[in-house]
């Protein structure tokens, strides 16, 4: 009775732990151990409002959700040398060492998060249009969308 009760406990062990490795590529962080996203929030007027996401793979996600000219989710890869310029670009422009928050000095100003995970590092900054910020820091939300693609589903603004 106990021989079978061990077995039975290691089985059931054995597949939880095969659970967790058969999640698809979407919940597991990815192999570089990188990934940056940008969030661009409304203001009064018809700023675009959208969320996009790269990971250390190449895979880009963004998220429309108003004043785009593509609503919804869409999905595009990048060459891992394009992640790669990027990673290096916020080892550069001191993004661990910005605070977390920028205050805005209006009331009508978009925000910009940024999120950024790297090398067992995270860190998300949220900084208003307005704020008086790092320089590095709008530039780094400029390549982020020039690295991702963004025009094409934002649209002119």
């Amino acid at each position: 009775m106990r021989t079978l009760l061990t077995i039975l406990t290691v089985a059931c062990m054995a597949m939880c732990s095969f659970d967790a490795f058969a999640k698809n590529d979407e919940t597991r962080p990815p192999r570089t151990g990188f990934s940056i996203s940008l969030e661009r929030t409304a203001c009064f007027g018809t700023c675009p409002i959208y969320r996009v996401r790269i990971t250390g793979d190449g895979r880009v996600t963004f998220d429309g959700e108003r004043f785009v000219a593509a609503m919804g989710h869409h999905e595009r890869r990048i060459t891992r040398a394009a992640v790669e310029r990027l990673r290096r670009q916020v080892e550069t422009s001191g993004f661990f060492g910005f605070r977390s928050h920028y205050e805005p000095r209006s009331t009508d100003s978009p925000s910009l998060i940024i999120s950024v995970t790297n090398r067992g590092r995270a860190r998300t900054v949220r900084a208003d249009a307005s704020a008086d910020m790092p320089r590095a820091l709008p530039r780094l939300a400029d390549a982020i969308d020039q690295a991702a693609g963004t025009a094409q589903w934002v649209g002119h603004r």
